[in-house]
């Protein structure tokens, strides 16, 4: 890691991905399949690029956000909802929505099942995404969901310039797209069996055998984790484990978010990755207190 944070403050960060409306579901007691379920919905703005950049501006960084939305209401509410950040990189479809995430979470605060309508990232083509090529070298870092075409995710790659560039592998299906640029990474962001899925397979190894496996790749820093179990990080200094905070939790929605944005704004700040890895998880402890992202 050898970014250094400027003396008056953390230099600026930009997230380019996701930001979408989210519509969560919780049910008021046991999950029971094939049948209606009592319990309450609410709405609010997601994705986990626009919800890494909410984070970060909370932290007070500097930060920018590069996504796409609809011609719509959802649009109008995802912008208003994105608060201190600089949105001037979120562009409007014509011929699409704005993306949703609806999920449901369960009585003890674990999703039980997600629908993701994302169609509008396809159209976050390379050409649409050109401004990116000529943006100002005082930003650290970047950060990429695969919610982006994989072809934009390696071109990125290779515009990125001496920024550090990190990325969130999302979900399952979505990791692979990582695949091709794991080596140009600084920092990759996933779950067990998210990274399993990059990999190739292997769903039944450890978070330590998937955290090795992935420095096998060229890729010179991150974080596995796996629930309430403990997490495995790696990076130049070796690798560590840390165990998360037992408590009863409302939604784990948005943690893995809250871990990203701590990370990166202590990294943008000129902290070490291990001192950063660990206010990311003290973030997240956090987060999963209350409901939404």
């Amino acid at each position: 890691m050898n970014i250094v944070g400027e003396k008056n403050g953390p230099r600026p960060v930009r997230c380019i991905g996701a930001a979408n409306v989210d519509r969560l579901g919780k049910l008021a007691g046991p999950t029971v399949l094939e049948t209606s379920n009592p319990g309450a919905t609410t709405q609010s703005a997601g994705g986990v690029a626009r919800n890494v950049a909410v984070a970060l501006a909370a932290l007070d960084c500097p930060v920018a956000l590069t996504s796409r939305v609809g011609l719509d209401a959802d649009g109008d509410y995802v912008i208003a909802q994105t608060g201190a950040v600089d949105t001037a990189g979120i562009a409007r479809s014509k011929s699409c929505p704005t993306a949703t995430y609806t999920a449901l979470i369960s009585d003890r605060g674990e999703l039980v099942i997600a629908l993701a309508d994302m169609a509008i990232y396809d159209e976050m083509q390379i050409e649409a995404l050109s401004p990116l090529a000529g943006q100002s070298v005082d930003e650290a870092i970047w950060f990429v969901d695969t919610n982006l075409p994989v072809e934009t995710l390696q071109w990125i790659a290779t515009i990125k310039g001496d920024r550090m560039l990190f990325a969130d592998t999302v979900s399952v299906a979505k990791a692979p797209k990582l695949k091709p640029i794991l080596g140009a990474l600084d920092g990759i962001f996933c779950n067990r069996m998210e990274a399993a899925a990059l990999l190739g397979g292997g769903e039944e190894r450890s978070v330590q055998e998937l955290a090795l496996a992935l420095a096998g790749e060229n890729c010179a820093a991150g974080i596995v984790t796996d629930g309430a179990a403990p997490l495995v990080f790696w990076s130049s200094a070796g690798e560590q484990t840390i165990t998360p905070e037992v408590h009863k939790s409302t939604d784990v929605t948005g943690a893995g978010d809250a871990v990203i944005a701590g990370v990166l704004a202590r990294l943008a700040d000129g902290q070490k990755f291990d001192q950063a890895v660990r206010f990311g998880v003290d973030l997240a402890n956090k987060v999963v207190g209350k409901i939404g992202a």
